[in-house]
């Protein structure tokens, strides 16, 4: 069934994305680069090589822990895994550099002037670079730990990006490679793979880093279609006190009290400013009969949002063991609601202000509009989320 699920959705969005990026790579060789291409300082490229090196680095050993015993009786086999691990590791890393350099020719060749034979050499120097940083990266990893490790590996990082900037910036790309700086590469990869088959004793850090690593690539695999586990709860920014919010000791208010504090010490928060900030982004750039539509939708989608946040609360577990809980919810909604919406709907209305007025005093007026607007929404929403539009039309006789 899983694999009947992929190869749909691999028909329906693989085939057209590959044909949709494939028309647009043809576009970069035959068409008008864009502007801002053209306009890229000339640092680009080696910052954009720097970062293809530093992310694309790390060995795997392909080892289980059940066999540790057979290694360690057979040391041999370690040496023949080590070989294989840098010869996999290394024709892995310069299959994928080749791709990435395939993929930006044209923005090599077009918008900086680089012929194929400069992009055959920088992609030599890369590869030889890639070879060094993987097996510094590894020995460096398997021979320390904690915070001598990421000593280590920073100084380790620092080095190789001053002898890539050296090599980059130092070769006449006209004349031909210097290949100095990459045959001292493969010179140090020599040796750091005849030290690395000298080492013993380090079968538990390797099983680690192996560990290690497939805990990552699993974590990236997994990262959206399973959640990650909550952190332990920490003392919240907001509402740290038990202090009120409210004068009346009205049950309605105090429930409402409850329910504000709790959104905004959970998580929710988050998700609430990030909305905000968007809002007010989209609410500020586009001119202003576009600007209102979308401030329309924004208090809308944010009406709905918070309404259903507010109404898990209520009907969670803990709400449920008190009396009176339904009648609290009903009486409290629109309250709680106007002190949920009031913060975000006061900032997107200022921006919208300002975008309309294209000055600061816009503020003012923007203030009284975004009370006004969430003492509205805030009395609408409970009852067109909550009871639905064919509940609230009357039944036909």
């Amino acid at each position: 069934m899983h694999a009947v699920i992929d190869g749909v959705v691999f028909l329906y969005i693989g085939i057209p994305a590959v044909l949709l990026l494939g028309r647009a790579y043809i576009g970069l060789w035959r068409e008008a680069l864009p502007e801002w291409i053209l306009q890229l300082p000339a640092a680009a490229v080696p910052g954009l090589l720097l970062l293809l090196l530093h992310y694309s680095k790390g060995l795997i050993l392909f080892i289980e822990p059940a066999d540790s015993l057979f290694l360690r009786q057979e040391r041999r086999w370690m040496r023949g895994l080590i070989i294989r691990a840098v010869i996999m590791g290394s024709l892995t890393a310069y299959v994928r550099l080749t791709l990435i350099i395939l993929l930006l020719a044209p923005i090599l060749i077009r918008g900086f002037s680089m012929e194929w034979g400069e992009l055959l050499q920088m992609l030599a120097g890369l590869c030889a670079f890639q070879t060094a940083a993987n097996l510094l990266d590894h020995l460096i990893r398997v021979n320390h730990a904690r915070w001598k490790r990421w000593i280590w590996l920073s100084l380790s990082g620092t080095t190789v990006t001053a002898a890539f900037l050296a090599w980059y910036y130092l070769t006449d790309w006209q004349q031909g490679l210097s290949w100095l700086i990459p045959m001292g590469c493969l010179g140090l990869s020599a040796v750091l793979i005849s030290l690395r088959l000298r080492l013993q004793g380090r079968l538990e850090s390797e099983l680690r880093e192996e560990l290690r690593g497939r805990t990552r690539l699993t974590a990236l695999l997994l990262s959206q279609s399973v959640p990650p586990p909550k952190p332990e709860r920490s003392r919240p920014w907001l509402f740290r006190g038990s202090r009120r919010l409210l004068r009346s000791p009205l049950p309605s208010d105090r429930a409402a009290e409850l329910a504000v504090k709790s959104f905004f010490r959970g998580q929710e928060l988050q998700t609430y400013a990030g909305f905000t900030l968007l809002g007010c982004l989209a609410v500020i750039i586009p001119p202003f009969p576009v600007n209102l539509i979308v401030y329309l939708g924004l208090v809308v989608l944010l009406s709905h949002g918070v309404n259903e946040s507010r109404k898990f609360f209520f009907r969670s577990s803990l709400m449920g063991m008190l009396c009176g809980a339904r009648e609290a919810e009903a009486a409290s909604s629109a309250r709680t609601m106007k002190m949920l919406l009031f913060p975000a709907l006061m900032l997107m209305t200022c921006f919208f202000f300002i975008s309309i007025t294209h000055a600061w005093w816009g503020i003012l007026p923007g203030m009284a509009a975004g009370y006004a607007v969430s003492l509205a929404a805030g009395s609408m929403a409970p009852v067109l989320f909550s009871t639905g539009f064919r509940r609230m039309s009357k039944p036909r006789s």
